[in-house]
């Protein structure tokens, strides 16, 4: 502590010290021989200051404190160990050689004991109180037995001095007053003058009991009152109080505080049988009370202890828990609360299930704002909440491709585009639609906010050739992987006539060339050209170019005859009965070219015509 009485000559520092109220505090007691001297107040684990100045004593030197009255040497008190109990000290003398000290003794002759004093050589020793003595009167000390020779109090002493009590009788009645101890160390008897009162002696001991007071029946149900006036002979009883003995030890990681009402009991303190103490237990940081056992036995930390018996108190600490609760909010999965130690680092560990969604991760709010950190040591209880993904399906329907497995898509995430699937047949995989229509393509960056199916759009790959054989036999159309060339199919055969080839057109004008690749469908005509030679058909005039009427004029030997668009689709078809014109209404016709062929007994003829 500082002394602010000192100077200050340079920068200091001082520094607060706080202390609990509830603080566990000592009591340190100096005693000078059978006299106390001072006592003082120490707190728990603190030091003892050595109190100043030293006691005084005639003809002694004070020396040190110890502890052990009979053992002084080996038990010099050190006065930097902290103080952890009540504790009584002594204080050590040396005699002053140069000092010569008399003893006086002084017998009171039956009246009571006076201690005896010593006197430095060459002073007077001061005279004590005067004692009392039933029926006798006082009348001073002298230095014989026999008391006739008073001694002089005014005098020097020069030796040691034996004095005595001089009693003279007074005739009043006496009464002997008898103390019974019952088990207690031994009280002497009192004789005590009618109508005068009883001297209250010094207390009986008795080991593990503490003295109640004297009664005046041996049931000690009658407490006597020693100021009552004595007119018979008495005997009295001692009534005591048994003492427990309280032990117990600081344990690890924490305080143990034992108290008896508002007063702290020290380990191997007694207290009186009956009495409840109450325990409180305070850890160290990260630290909580384990367990208080009595005499072996757990005892409900709080609970009063009601002492019966010599009691040993043995308290344990552990390490702070805190309890973990984890809220699935699934509206079904129970809360469930976990105790781990402080500190616990947690893991994940396995994702709850909950159908229909995903389990996202924990978070610290209800909000589900905060995830949880797991590298964050538990320190204090916590709620932790799940965080669920809806989960909505995207299948794929791949249109006769190879299958492709369905996804599970957070709602508001996009689903992801799988690898393109494949058709046997060599078609183009066109992408993914919404409509089994295929007409509204869909964009994978989509929101998925509802189940959703997809439809495969393929683009062919192969190209169809078909053959129309114009009176031949049937020649089954073909494909052809698109870009490739076709390979010329078995001719056809037609009876009387010799085949002339494939042609593009209808009217078997444009040859097919077979190197070219095939790039889209297309239909070949068979061109077809009579067995044995025959006279041509006759010319057949028209009048070039047309306007609303096709005139075929010379067509006398004409027999049938068909109107073709220049792609080689037939628009007219007609037979004409031996007129020498015939007439075709080109009204509608749209502008351009067209071939008009004819054909009689005597062979066909093309003929080529312009729309205007």
């Amino acid at each position: 502590m500082y002394d602010f009485s000192l100077p200050v000559f340079d920068k200091c520092t001082l520094r607060a010290r706080t202390r609990s109220k509830n603080h566990q505090m000592w009591t340190v007691t100096f005693m000078d021989g059978d006299t106390e001297w001072k006592s003082v107040q120490v707190e728990d684990g603190e030091l003892c200051e050595k109190p100043t100045p030293d006691p005084v004593r005639a003809g002694y030197t004070f020396e040190y404190w110890c502890s052990d009255r009979g053992d002084p040497e080996t038990s010099k008190f050190q006065f930097r160990v902290p103080i952890r109990k009540n504790l009584t000290l002594w204080a050590q003398w040396r005699r002053d050689p140069k000092v010569v000290l008399h003893k006086v003794i002084f017998d009171t002759q039956e009246a009571g004991k006076i201690d005896t004093v010593e006197v430095e050589d060459g002073k007077a020793v001061a005279e004590p109180t005067a004692p009392v003595r039933a029926g006798y009167d006082f009348k001073g000390w002298y230095t014989d037995a026999g008391c006739t020779i008073k001694y002089n109090f005014s005098s020097v002493v020069t030796g040691d001095i034996h004095l005595y009590a001089k009693w003279e009788s007074n005739g009043k009645p006496t009464f002997k007053v008898t103390f019974h101890s019952n088990g207690g160390s031994e009280v002497p008897a009192q004789q005590v003058e009618e109508n005068w009162k009883v001297q209250r002696p010094k207390n009986p001991v008795w080991a593990k009991h503490q003295f109640a007071d004297w009664y005046e029946d041996a049931g000690l149900t009658k407490l006597y009152d020693f100021d009552a006036q004595v007119t018979k002979p008495l005997d009295l009883y001692a009534k005591w109080l048994s003492l427990c003995t309280v032990s117990y030890s600081q344990p690890e990681h924490g305080r143990m505080d034992v108290r008896n009402g508002n007063d702290p009991v020290a380990s191997g303190n007694e207290v009186l049988e009956g009495t409840k103490l109450s325990v409180s237990l305070q850890a160290d940081d990260d630290y909580k009370p384990k367990s208080l056992l009595v005499n072996g036995k757990e005892q409900k930390i709080g609970e009063d202890i009601e002492v019966r018996e010599d009691v040993t108190l043995v308290a344990e600490f552990t390490l702070a828990t805190y309890t973990v609760t984890f809220i699935y909010n699934d509206g079904v999965t129970q809360n469930l609360d976990t105790v781990v130690p402080i500190y616990t680092i947690l893991q994940r560990g396995d994702d709850p299930q909950r159908e229909g969604y995903r389990f996202k991760d924990w978070y610290m709010d209800q909000n589900l704002e905060t995830p949880y950190d797991y590298s964050r040591p538990v320190k204090n209880d916590l709620k932790l909440y799940a965080k669920w993904a809806k989960l909505w399906t995207v299948t794929f329907e791949s249109n006769g491709g190879s299958p492709v497995d369905a996804q599970q898509v957070e709602e508001g995430q996009a689903a992801t585009e799988p690898p393109a699937p494949t058709k046997g047949d060599g078609s183009d995989f066109g992408g993914w639609f919404e409509d089994e229509g295929l007409t509204k393509p869909f964009v994978f960056t989509t929101s998925i906010t509802g189940d959703k199916k997809l439809y495969a759009k393929w683009d062919t790959n192969r190209c169809t050739i078909t053959f129309n054989s114009n009176g031949g036999s049937t020649v089954k159309a073909i494909q052809v992987q698109k870009g490739k060339q076709a390979n010329e199919p078995t001719a056809p055969v037609r009876s009387g006539y010799t085949f002339g080839g494939w042609y593009t057109d209808a009217a078997c004008t444009k040859a097919y060339d077979w190197n070219n690749p095939v790039v889209a469908n297309l239909t070949l005509y068979a061109k077809w050209q009579m067995a044995t030679p025959v006279a041509q058909l006759p010319e057949v005039v028209v009048a070039n170019p047309i306007d609303g009427e096709l005139r075929l004029l010379n067509a006398e030997r004409v027999i049938r005859y068909t109107v073709y668009t220049q792609t080689g689709v037939a628009i007219v078809q007609g037979r004409s009965a031996g007129a020498g014109s015939i007439r075709i209404d080109a009204t509608d016709w749209p502008s351009g070219g067209y071939l008009v062929r004819v054909e009689g007994a005597m062979g066909g003829r093309t003929i080529r015509v312009v729309k205007q």
